[in-house]
């Protein structure tokens, strides 16, 4: 009886888990605006074209930051090298 409990318990906390961060991705969805960027665009002109031309589409008065998309350009640049 306690191992169904906790296994119950357990389940329910994942879940839990995995709705919540459901909700978190789709208040975080953005919406870009397209803008012609040169062919090999630099991060740091990626990330002005991002944090300029991107809104929050729920949490409309949160900003794109400029400096968290640098900081996620500079990671996927290290990462493909």
């Amino acid at each position: 009886m306690k191992i169904k409990s906790v296994i119950a318990y357990i389940l329910s906390i994942v879940i839990l888990y995995f709705i919540g961060s459901a909700i978190w991705s789709l208040l975080n969805m953005q919406t870009c605006t397209l803008e012609k960027l040169p062919e090999n665009a630099t991060c740091e002109q990626i990330a002005k074209n991002d944090s300029k031309n991107c809104k929050y589409v729920i949490l409309r008065w949160k900003n794109v930051d400029y400096n968290a998309e640098l900081k996620k350009c500079q990671q996927w640049e290290e990462n493909n090298k």
